[in-house]
């Protein structure tokens, strides 16, 4: 599925969106195509953000948040929540032409895609 999105909206045709600015997308795992900041070895890959990684995220979260207080408690906690706040904008994304969506999603990859270790 293509989809031109730039940040400024100027005009729609049917369904697609065609907005000032640069940046295209082809399919559901690349969605954004530049400016990504977070060091390879550390990003969240875009195709880890599934609602089957969001459901396993979640369900994983009942048991690290059992554990006692600290930092591994903190990072996992972290890691999960990552996972399940990229799927949910990455999903609003895909199913919106709303270019604050895919901006949202995007500044999402761009700053807070990435594993705590």
């Amino acid at each position: 599925m293509m989809r031109r999105l730039l940040f400024s909206a100027i005009c729609c045709f049917g369904s697609s969106v065609w907005f000032s600015g640069s940046f295209v997308h082809a399919d559901e795992n690349n969605l954004c195509k530049d400016g990504i900041l977070i060091e390879s070895d550390m990003r969240i890959p875009e195709t880890e953000f599934t609602q089957e990684s969001a459901k396993k995220a979640a369900d994983s979260l009942s048991t690290y948040l059992m554990w006692p207080n600290g930092w591994e408690r903190d990072m996992a906690v972290s890691n999960r929540m990552k996972i399940i706040r990229g799927y949910m904008l990455k999903d609003s994304a895909l199913k919106s032409d709303d270019a604050d969506a895919v901006k949202s999603y995007c500044a999402f990859l761009k700053t807070e895609a990435f594993y705590i270790d």
